[in-house]
């Protein structure tokens, strides 16, 4: 309960034989710095002094872990419990939706209590919605090819240890690999000033728009590459689909004809033709790279 109880300094309680810790803030839970710094995050400590403690903690643990989902009939006696508690419901004057919205609550409130699952989890998956509340916009980055990419440059005889997902296109009998590592190391001058993480945040590849094209084709990105006649995909490695759209794997584009918020890859870029970095210069605060792939080294 807040506010704790103050200690100026850990010491043993002569009238229990607790041990209170020491404390200085009644308004937060102990921390332990060490802990914190080791787990990467804020941790509340609780001193286990006796066995009976120490044998609670495992047990709840335990069975928090090991807790399985209920069975199918389970579920099904817990809804006909809430139909037959209330018939009256049911059979009322009250417009059906509003008896819809009535009897999933109680039917809700009753499962999330067998399955010692909280209320708004159960409602976010019964409303489609996505599975965490958040402002922030997660854009995934597979870091280890641009790691790869890099090393390279140093060791360039050196085994590479990740393997690099790449798309396989073949046009006018050549095979070409389309990866969104190209995608950075040949943007425009104008981005050369941008560091990858900012690059993450604010940059994708889309196909350069026609004046002819419809509205609904003039945001196809790089992951909805389509193939010409002379175009076929034998291989997708990557993550993303590639559809049917036709590219071109070589020249350039003129500059003067992109949109405002398109910069033209440099000549060596595979797509340098067909498609170009799509800028967001807005606020991206609340864009945040989700680094996938391994687990990220530590500095030491």
């Amino acid at each position: 309960m807040f506010p704790h109880p103050i200690h100026d300094q850990t010491k043993v309680d002569p009238e229990t034989g607790a041990l209170l810790m020491k404390k200085g803030e009644p308004w937060i839970n102990t921390i332990t710095p060490a802990v914190t710094y080791i787990m990467c995050c804020n941790t509340d400590i609780t001193s286990l002094s006796s066995e009976t403690s120490i044998k609670a903690v495992i047990m709840y643990v335990t069975d928090y872990i090991t807790k399985q989902g209920l069975k199918t009939h389970v579920i099904f006696e817990a809804i006909k419990a809430i139909f037959s508690k209330n018939t009256e419901l049911i059979t009322g004057s009250l417009p059906s939706k509003e008896k819809g919205h009535c009897i999933i609550t109680k039917i809700v409130n009753l499962v999330s209590s067998k399955m010692e699952l909280g209320s708004p989890m159960i409602y976010l998956y019964l409303l489609w919605n996505s599975d965490h509340y958040t402002n922030h916009i997660f854009q995934p980055f597979y870091w280890q090819s641009y790691v790869t990419e890099a090393r390279h440059v140093w060791h360039p005889d050196e085994e590479n240890p990740f393997s690099d997902k790449v798309a396989l296109a073949k046009k006018n009998g050549k095979i070409v690999s389309l990866s969104p590592v190209s995608d950075y190391i040949y943007r425009s001058s104008k981005l050369e000033h941008m560091s990858l993480y900012e690059w993450i945040q604010r940059c994708q590849c889309k196909k350069i728009p026609k004046k002819k094209v419809s509205k609904e084709r003039e945001n196809i990105e790089h992951d909805d590459l389509s193939a010409d006649p002379d175009v076929s995909i034998i291989s997708n490695a990557s993550d993303n689909i590639l559809e049917n759209e036709s590219f071109k794997t070589t020249g350039a584009p003129n500059i003067s004809s992109l949109p405002k918020n398109m910069c033209a890859f440099t000549e060596e870029h595979l797509l340098a033709a067909s498609h170009a970095s799509y800028v967001n210069f807005k606020n991206v605060e609340n864009v945040v790279p989700n680094f996938i792939g391994a687990t990220l080294p530590r500095c030491d």
